[in-house]
C-alpha cells in the first residue's frame, strides 16, 4: 500500500496544472539578509550534508509539504527551507541563503512564503536573537523583513489570512499578541500592523485557516477549573469570537493546527501528538467551549507506537485526500534533541522524510484553501 501511495503522490505532482516545472526564477534574492557563521561548533561527524547546489527555477512553491532543517546539526544559523512530496522525494531548496530560519508558512497563492528568522541587533543571523518575520517571493527572487526590528515575532505560530496578509505572534516589550500585516507594506513600523488580540496572559502559537478568518492559537486557561496552563483556543479573527478547545485541566499545550475541513485540531502536549474534535458552530453561538473533550486522543498511543525516548512536535493532519487522507505530519526529536520530519499514514505506519544527518526543526503542509462548508 505504501508504494501505491508514493506512486500516487508522484503522479499527482506530475499531472498538476501548476506551472512550477516551467518557471524562470529562483526562490529568494541573493540579498535576503546576512548569513551568520553560527556560534556552535560542529564535530566532523556533524558536518551535515553538502548543500545541493543552485536553486531550482520556480514560479510557485512545489511539493506537498515544506520543512526547515539545519545542514550543520549543531548550528541553528545553517538552516534552509525545502519543499518535497509526501514520500520524501523531489526535495527542492526554497531559501537562497542559509540562516536562522525556523517557522514558516506558504501563502495560499503558493508564490510567497512567510518565515521567522532570528537576528541580532546588528542584523546578523543569531540563534538567540529576536524573531523577525520575512517574506520570500519565489517568482521574483525578492525577500524582505516585515516586522519591527525592536520587537520579537519568534514566539510561535505564523499563518496567512489571505494572499497578502500574514498573521503572527509578536511581543514589543509586553505580553505577546497576534498581529496582522500586509506583505505590500515594507515600512516595518508597528503603526502599520493591526493588533488582533489583547490577552493579559499573551497569545502565541497561531495557526490560520488560509482564506478564512478562523484561527487556532494558545493562551493561558481562563475560567472555572483552570490551573493557569496553556490552552488551545479557536477564534474568528475578524469578529473577535473565541472559545476554548482543550479542557480546563490542560497544561502547556503547544502548536495547534487545524485540519482542512476545520473539524479537528492537532496539538502537542508533553511530547505527544493529540487530536481533538471541534464544534465550530459553538464559536458563533457564544459558547465558552468548542472542543469535543470526549474525542481528545493521543495519536502516539492510539494510532502509532511512539518511539522510546522521542518527543513529537508541530503535529498537523494532512490537507489532501486520497491516500493522504488521515496522514499526520510531525517532527520527532530524539533524546539529544535532533529532529526528523516524520509522516504517519492512516494505518499508523511511520515514514521518516528528512535525513537523519540533519536536524529538522519544523515541517508544514502546503495548502491553498480550507473547507468551510461545515462552518455555521
Amino acid at each position: 500500500m505504501k508504494s501505491q501511495w508514493f506512486a500516487l503522490s508522484m503522479l499527482v505532482a506530475a499531472c498538476d496544472g501548476d506551472p512550477a516545472s516551467d518557471s524562470a526564477v529562483d526562490a529568494a534574492s541573493a540579498d535576503a539578509g546576512p548569513v551568520g557563521g553560527g556560534d556552535a561548533a560542529s564535530s566532523d561527524a556533524d558536518a551535515g550534508l553538502v548543500d545541493p547546489g543552485p536553486l531550482p527555477s520556480l514560479r510557485v512553491v512545489p511539493g506537498e509539504l515544506t520543512m526547515t532543517t539545519w545542514t550543520r546539526p549543531g548550528d541553528a544559523t545553517s538552516a534552509h527551507v525545502y519543499s518535497l512530496l509526501a514520500d520524501g522525494s523531489l526535495r527542492q531548496r526554497l531559501t537562497a541563503n542559509e540562516g536562522a530560519w525556523g517557522l514558516h508558512a506558504v501563502g495560499p497563492d503558493k508564490r510567497h512564503i512567510a518565515l521567522v528568522r532570528r537576528m541580532n541587533d546588528a542584523g546578523a543571523d543569531d540563534a538567540m536573537g529576536r524573531g523577525v518575520v520575512w517574506i520570500i517571493d519565489v517568482r521574483t527572487r525578492d525577500a524582505w523583513p516585515l516586522t519591527p526590528p525592536e520587537c520579537d515575532a519568534g514566539l510561535g505560530g505564523l499563518g496567512w489570512r489571505d494572499e497578502v496578509q500574514v498573521v503572527f505572534s509578536m511581543a514589543c516589550g509586553d505580553a505577546p499578541q497576534l498581529y496582522r500585516a500586509s506583505i505590500a507594506v515594507r515600512s516595518r513600523a508597528r503603526s502599520d500592523l493591526l493588533q488582533l488580540t489583547d490577552s493579559a496572559g499573551g497569545t502565541r502559537d497561531v495557526f490560520t485557516a488560509a482564506r478564512t478568518s478562523i484561527a487556532t492559537f494558545v493562551r493561558p486557561c481562563d475560567g472555572i477549573g483552570c490551573e493557569g496552563g496553556a490552552q488551545v483556543w479557536l477564534a474568528d479573527l475578524d469578529s473577535g469570537d473565541a472559545c476554548a478547545v482543550t479542557p480546563p485541566s490542560t497544561d502547556d499545550a503547544t502548536h495547534p493546527a487545524l485540519n482542512v475541513d476545520l473539524s479537528a485540531v492537532t496539538y502537542a502536549l508533553k511530547g505527544q501528538t493529540h487530536r481533538i474534535g471541534l464544534n465550530v458552530a459553538a464559536l458563533y453561538s457564544g459558547d465558552a467551549r468548542c472542543g469535543l473533550a470526549e474525542t481528545d486522543t493521543v495519536l502516539g498511543e492510539d494510532l502509532w507506537a511512539q518511539s522510546a525516548g522521542t518527543e513529537e512536535d508541530f503535529p498537523q493532519m494532512a490537507t489532501g485526500g486520497g491516500l493522504l487522507a488521515g496522514a499526520v505530519l510531525f517532527v520527532a526529536r530524539n533524546a539529544e534533541g535532533r529532529g526528523q520530519v516524520t509522516l504517519s499514514d492512516r494505518m499508523g505506519t511511520l515514514t521518516p522524510l528528512s535525513d537523519p544527518a540533519e536536524n529538522a526543526t519544523y515541517a508544514r503542509w502546503v495548502v491553498d484553501a480550507f473547507d468551510t462548508s461545515g462552518v455555521r
